[in-house]
């Protein structure tokens, strides 16, 4: 059973906009990722999201690609993939919240 479009989204505006994630303060390694994970297991139906992470010198590329139309595609960079990770999902709830804003602006002109 696919979850209630309009209860995801608030999940997802909330995470997207999570304070602990802005000012660093009370962000856990790898929270941001699990979040983002949990919450696509959440909205499931034909999403899906597409993890890969890239050494790149003594840093870590992240590419997260979520399957919807067009794709979001997402990047992050960190010591490790904990962080890389964490900064491509928080990129990701930006981005889905943005492209919501935009469909929402589409329908109240129809």
């Amino acid at each position: 059973m696919a979850a209630d479009p309009n209860k995801v989204f608030e999940k997802l505006k909330e995470f997207a906009s999570d304070k602990n994630f802005e000012d660093k303060k009370e962000l856990e390694s790898g929270d941001a990722f699990l979040k983002l994970q949990t919450l696509m297991n959440t909205i499931g139906g034909d999403l899906v999201m597409h993890v890969n992470d890239f050494p790149k010198g003594t840093d870590v590329l992240t590419v997260i690609t979520i399957t919807t139309e067009p794709p979001i595609i997402c990047h992050g960079s960190g010591m490790d993939s904990t962080t890389s990770r964490d900064v491509a999902a928080l990129e990701v709830a930006r981005k889905m919240c943005a492209m919501n804003g935009q469909n929402e602006d589409k329908k109240s002109e129809d």
